[in-house]
């Protein structure tokens, strides 16, 4: 498994960093004043760097070695997950990973997964639901099961009830995600919960 995410690279270097900036302090200072705050951030940046392995982890079986998908398929799709992260609002790379993971298991492959991912996330945006819920619609129309889907003004076809047809039907909210990170403080926000990442 090529990447397992960002952890490590953030947990390492994180460490390193606050460890640098402690060194002029003193090692009388370190004692006194950071060691209550280093084994604050070591408890944290390793509860993270846990998370994003397991999550990582879930990935890879699911879509290698269950699945059947290439290394490269799921590094393009970890990839996916890390940039939605970045570029929309309230959703973190676990979560989106976790929407992909679910996706597999219910049977669509990688390819299609890659096209559909951006679409739930403006979908769940637009319509205030969580992530895995919005999954859950898109899963459940592919059933013949779209309810959900008609609650907000989408009425499929039978031959639209297919993974390009449900697709497809996802347009109207396109951009949802992506606009919601130009609201209010939210892209400032997004740029703290990056740089957390990176304390990490």
């Amino acid at each position: 498994m090529e990447k397992t995410g960002s952890g490590f690279k953030n947990f390492a270097g994180g460490m390193k960093e606050s460890l640098t900036s402690l060194a002029p302090l003193g090692a009388a200072a370190v004692g006194a004043f950071a060691a209550d705050k280093l084994l604050e951030f070591g408890k944290g940046a390793v509860e993270a760097f846990n998370e994003a392995e397991n999550a990582a982890f879930q990935m890879h079986n699911a879509f290698v070695t269950l699945g059947g998908e290439s290394e490269e398929t799921f590094q393009r799709l970890m990839d996916q997950a890390d940039l939605l992260e970045q570029t929309t609002f309230g959703f973190t790379a676990e979560q989106i990973q976790g929407a992909q993971k679910q996706l597999k298991l219910f049977g669509l492959t990688g390819e299609e997964i890659e096209k559909l991912t951006p679409k739930i996330l403006d979908y769940a945006t637009a319509t205030g639901k969580e992530l895995g819920g919005a999954t859950d619609d898109v899963t459940n129309a592919l059933l013949g099961k779209t309810k959900a889907l008609e609650q907000v003004g989408i009425h499929l076809k039978e031959s639209e009830k297919t993974v390009q047809g449900v697709t497809n039907s996802l347009d109207k909210f396109g951009g949802s995600a992506s606009a919601a990170l130009e609201v209010g403080t939210n892209k400032t926000e997004r740029f703290w919960d990056m740089w957390g990442k990176v304390e990490e």
